[in-house]
C-alpha cells in the first residue's frame, strides 16, 4: 500500500468521523447541522424539479414546439404596435 493510498483512506476516514459527528449537532458558530443542510438542498432540487416537469408537460400537452426554452429571448416583430386599452367598471360590490 502506498503513501496516496494511505492518504486517501485517512481522508475518507476523516472525512465520515466528521458526518457522524456533526450530522445531528451543528459546527461551533452554525445554527444548521448537515442533516438541515441536506434536507434544505434535497427539498429545494425537488421543489424545482417538481416545477420544471410540470411546466415542461404543460407546455408538451399544448403541443409547443421547442418547449419553453423556445420563447426565452422572444422579440416583439412589429414595434408600432400601442398596447390595448380597456375600461372595466365595475359596482361597489366588485360585479363586471
Amino acid at each position: 500500500m502506498g503513501a496516496k493510498t494511505a492518504k486517501l483512506k485517512s481522508l475518507v476516514k476523516d472525512g465520515i468521523g466528521f458526518l457522524k459527528e456533526h450530522w445531528n449537532k451543528p459546527l461551533e458558530g452554525e445554527s444548521l447541522s448537515i442533516k438541515e443542510f441536506a434536507s434544505y438542498c434535497f427539498g429545494t432540487m425537488g421543489i424545482c424539479g417538481f416545477t420544471f416537469i410540470c411546466g415542461e408537460t404543460i407546455v408538451f400537452a399544448a403541443d409547443v414546439p421547442g418547449g419553453l426554452s423556445a420563447y426565452a429571448d422572444v422579440k416583439v416583430q412589429r414595434e408600432d404596435l400601442e398596447p390595448a386599452t380597456a375600461t372595466i367598471t365595475s359596482d361597489a360590490e366588485g360585479n363586471v
